[in-house]
């Protein structure tokens, strides 16, 4: 009995000694943790639809791994161990996948993650040989509450192998508010695709993972790191539609716009020292536009390279208004630039609109070079439309009946009788009631055109210099009124002052339109001169027309001026009565040639329907020539 128990305790021993020399502990392979102090960097993802390619960067190097993370966000990097998924209102599916294959086979997959509402219906598992196809789920769990703090997949024995690529979804319904699912961690536990192998790694690898490339641009291919001088190196190429790639030399022909994977692989299983192995790299091929319209032009939702250089014209947080010298539009998330900056080419991103307001937002966490700077002007208009959209613009003179709110409303103003809509987005501080020049962006939300103000400048009210005088009038014994009217404004606003006369008989009765009738004619164009405090603009009406009025024709006339200007300013000035010309003798010199001036001095040879001075020899007189 004795001997049997030896006998048996040392085959278990035995057993568990062979057990332990041939089968390898699954142990952990890699873990890749979110967020900013993670050590894969997670950028801003506002728009919770593009595609952000993370590569590691942060506090611990990752050598040639990145992770494709869709419909995750991190704030601009504000979260320090995060990055979340799920939606407001709106149901979404949040994803990380590897851009690489593990060349050890995995066994397991462990999520650290916080759950935010019970609107999580299920976490997944994909695999996929070449990164871009991958089926089915090889691992689900659709029971997870708010207490869920890890998710773990079982890779199935049947789907274990080296050289896969792996993907962990989340499927969120519509929640109540965004950042249903806070991703910390993903684990990744195998052991070595063939344990028994004792042989060296192949050791092929690429220096970088992925390569964006524009359409129609060359592509020099890398060189795969072969420190064991393998050979042969077999090249392939994932989708030979976007890019075709010599089975031999590994070199590339860019077709069509797509991502591929090239692999370079040593398929060799008799080498006595090294085992078979592979490395793999991404290339994305975009389209490119050079120019902001062309760039819309692509439509929405697609990864477009912008290759043309933009001037800054405003920032404000997120908000990046641009111009290519033609068009005008709304780079979303690239706070880091300056009013001026010129963006150099060659960044990616989407074009995106917000409630119907084109924005272009840049993907794969871009970091803007700039290529200069430029000085911005702002066109000063007195009315805009949607073609301006985008634009940021002086509106002037802006009539505001009550002070601008401080809260991020909307409140409205006129320029001239036309209501403008604005909403204070950018929350300036408020300015009383009166008249600005305002700087703004225009925008529209949801088919409504409005403005987000950007500075008030407060106009100077315009004030008369003096007293409105008429001069020269006069009114023929037919009732024809001629003469002129002068005025000067300081701080003019711009717009032609309007000026209505009426006449008022010797009884203080003032002549309906049928009894009398007086045009006011702007001698010159009212052109808006740069505004200065204390600048003056002088004008010059010319006055005609006509009295009809029953009875007699030798009582006193006057006439009253209304001038309007700017909106704000009316004065009224009355000219001294008038008395109706007599006829009278006057004797001239018949064989006197005749000449005639008009008022301001000037010699008319063909005088016509207007006052005039006549000399004929000595005698002068004012005649009114019809």
């Amino acid at each position: 009995m004795f001997l049997f128990m030896k006998k048996f305790l040392l085959t278990v021993v035995l057993l568990s000694s062979m057990g332990l020399a041939a089968i390898a502990a699954p142990a952990e392979i890699f873990t890749v943790s979110f967020g900013s102090a993670g050590n894969v960097s997670a950028p801003n993802n506002s728009s919770y639809t593009a595609t952000q390619t993370y590569t590691g960067k942060a506090t611990t190097a990752v050598a040639n791994k990145s992770w494709t993370v869709v419909n995750f966000n991190n704030n601009n990097n504000g979260w320090s161990d995060m990055i979340k998924c799920g939606r407001k209102n709106n149901a979404s599916t949040g994803s990380a996948a590897t851009d690489f294959a593990f060349t050890e086979k995995i066994t397991n997959i462990d999520v650290t993650v916080k759950i935010n509402s019970d609107n999580v219906s299920s976490a997944n598992l994909y695999i996929s040989t070449d990164g871009t196809t991958w089926g089915d789920a090889v691992a689900s769990n659709t029971s997870i509450t708010t207490s869920t703090t890890s998710i773990s997949f079982d890779v199935p024995a049947a789907s274990a192998a080296g050289d896969l690529y792996y993907k962990v979804d989340f499927v969120c319904t519509s929640a109540k508010g965004n950042g249903v699912v806070w991703l910390k961690s993903i684990k990744y536990t195998g052991e070595a695709s063939n344990p028994d192998d004792t042989r060296a790694e192949a050791g092929l690898e690429f220096a970088t993972a992925s390569y964006d490339v524009v359409l129609g641009d060359a592509f020099e291919a890398p060189v795969v790191a072969n420190p064991n001088e393998l050979s042969p190196i077999t090249y392939t190429s994932s989708a030979p539609a976007v890019a075709t790639v010599d089975a031999a030399t590994g070199a590339v022909t860019i077709v069509g716009a797509g991502t591929t994977t090239i692999t370079a692989a040593y398929a060799v299983e008799d080498n006595a020292n090294f085992k078979p192995g592979s490395a793999q790299y991404k290339i994305n091929v975009l389209e490119a536009a050079t120019s902001i319209a062309e760039f819309a032009a692509f439509g929405e939702g697609k990864e477009i390279i912008m290759n043309c250089p933009l001037t800054v014209t405003y920032v404000n947080d997120q908000n990046v208004y641009v111009t290519d010298g033609t068009s005008y539009t709304l780079v979303y998330g690239a706070n880091s630039l300056a009013t001026g900056d010129i963006i150099a080419k060659g960044w990616k991103g989407k074009n995106e609109p917000f409630n119907g307001l084109p924005e272009i937002k840049p993907i794969d966490g871009t970091v803007f070079e700039t290529a200069g700077t430029a000085e911005v002007t702002y066109a000063e208009v007195d009315a805009y439309t949607e073609a301006n959209i985008n634009q940021v613009l002086v509106l002037k003179n802006v009539v505001f009946a009550a002070a601008t709110p401080t809260a991020k409303t909307n409140f409205t103003g006129k320029v001239g009788e036309t209501e403008y809509t604005f909403r204070n987005n950018f929350t300036l501080a408020s300015v009383a009631a009166g008249t600005y020049d305002v700087k703004l962006a225009v925008a529209t939300f949801n088919g409504t055109l409005q403005a987000y103000p950007i500075e008030y400048i407060e106009v100077a009210a315009p004030e008369f210099v003096g007293n409105p005088q008429f001069v020269n009038v006069g009114i023929s014994l037919d009732g024809e009124i001629s003469g002129k009217l002068v005025f000067e404004v300081m701080n003019y606003s711009g717009e032609t002052p309007e000026v209505t006369v009426t006449v008022i008989d010797a009884a203080g009765n003032v002549l309906t339109a049928d009894q009398a009738f007086v045009e006011a004619t702007l001698d010159e164009p009212a052109a808006a001169p740069a505004r200065a405090a204390g600048e003056v603009k002088s004008f010059t009406y010319n006055l005609s027309g006509l009295i009809d009025q029953p009875g007699e024709k030798d009582t006193n006339y006057s006439l009253s001026a209304d001038i309007k200007v700017g909106n704000t300013l009316t004065t009224t000035v009355n000219s001294p009565n008038t008395p109706t010309a007599v006829e009278g003798i006057v004797v001239e010199d018949a064989n006197a040639p005749v000449e005639y001036f008009n008022l301001q001095g000037v010699r008319v040879a063909n005088p016509a329907n207007g006052l005039y001075i006549r000399r004929q020899g000595n005698t002068v007189s004012k005649v009114y020539v019809r």
